[in-house]
């Protein structure tokens, strides 16, 4: 079968009318989550897919110049994307990360 074509990299709207959780990446608390949705980034697949070029252009227009390649959002990413999980994205749904925050049923549906 035809390889999957690749999610864009920006978006007018959220696949299905629903994005991703995108505060489970450590380093995107809800300010940069919504930053990054008014830039047509709604899903980890599209994280998981950024090249470093689009990387350090993602993070230099959120406000932190080289944040997303230094602290790994793209291998988070892959892993969400995958359905996994990390110590910190346990963390934000348990509520004990008070700048990210807890999945929505929709959200933890997608899964």
């Amino acid at each position: 079968k035809p390889a999957k074509k690749p999610m864009a990299v920006k978006l007018a709207k959220p696949v299905g009318g629903k994005p991703d959780n995108l505060t489970l990446i450590n380093g995107i608390g809800n300010v940069i989550e919504k930053k990054l949705h008014d830039l047509g980034v709604f899903h980890f697949e599209q994280v998981a897919n950024w090249n470093d070029e689009q990387a350090a252009h993602f993070s230099k227009i959120v406000g932190f110049p080289g944040r997303a390649k230094r602290e790994g959002w793209m291998k988070e990413a892959v892993l969400f994307a995958k359905g996994g999980t990390t110590e910190h994205a346990r963390k934000v749904e348990a509520g004990d990360i008070p700048t990210s925050r807890k999945s929505t049923k929709a959200e933890k549906a997608k899964k």
